[in-house]
């Protein structure tokens, strides 16, 4: 699975939306660095990672970004990805301490949404 790390810091997994990439990030990313690692995945078949046979199904996602990111994170910064988020987080209890909505990011950052 691609990904880009920048940062230092409590790690954080930015999880963009079906049919965008690891560069939906691009406009929080060097604030988020700042104060933590950061981890932007491409989902598969999303970007520069190949599709699987089950990249279709929020349960394929799930297991992808559970094998593709070994290391506990935590927190999950998702983009209109909340239901396969949801799943993975369901199914790897332990794995992340907290999920965020992506209406939180927008005002973070100071973008009106």
């Amino acid at each position: 699975m691609h990904y880009t790390r920048t940062g230092r810091g409590k790690p954080s997994l930015l999880v963009h939306g079906l049919g965008a990439t690891c560069s939906s990030w691009d406009t929080i990313s060097p604030a988020l660095s700042q104060v933590r690692e950061v981890v932007a995945v491409d989902l598969p078949g999303h970007g520069q990672t190949p599709a699987e046979a089950d990249s279709c199904t929020f349960d394929g996602l799930a297991r992808s970004l559970a094998t593709g990111s070994a290391r506990r994170v935590s927190q999950i910064l998702i983009w209109l990805a909340a239901r396969w988020v949801l799943a993975w987080c369901s199914r790897w209890r332990g794995a992340v301490k907290r999920a965020r909505l992506s209406h939180w990011i927008r005002a973070a950052s100071g973008r009106a949404g």
